[in-house]
């Protein structure tokens, strides 16, 4: 976030600012001799996090104030067992970064048909596999 305030001193100082939730974090703010520019870097540790099941695995999802929203990047995989054909839902290293809760619900949805899906080809896959 940056706010323009017209001003003559030409200095840079490092401060304290109170974020969106009250606490306070540290901010630089420089000026120059007709502007001063406030760069205010917010935390954003501070989310609200949520799990979403998908079959085994809970998918995490940080929501930033609604403002940036970040979920983990799944996969699916089959697994041969003695028993037959296993599915398995893992989560990767990576993120997913999301603009809004549309794309959120979305993402989701897709992910949990995905899943369905997944879960039917791994039934016709042991069907198929008691007839060989």
């Amino acid at each position: 976030m940056s706010i323009l305030i017209s001003g003559n001193p030409a200095t840079t100082t490092t401060t304290t600012i109170p974020g969106p939730n009250g606490r306070i974090y540290p901010s630089t703010i420089a000026v120059t001799p007709t502007t001063s520019i406030i760069n205010t870097n917010w935390n954003l540790s501070v989310a609200n996090t949520w799990l979403v099941t998908i079959g085994d695995y809970k998918m995490k999802v940080n929501n930033y104030n609604n403002k940036m929203i970040s979920v983990d990047c799944i996969s699916f995989k089959f697994d041969n067992t003695k028993s037959g054909v296993k599915l398995r839902v893992t989560g990767n290293y990576e993120t997913i970064t999301m603009n809004s809760l549309d794309e959120l619900r979305e993402y989701i949805n897709r992910m949990k048909l995905l899943y369905l899906k997944a879960k039917e080809f791994e039934k016709q896959l042991n069907i198929e596999g008691d007839f060989v």
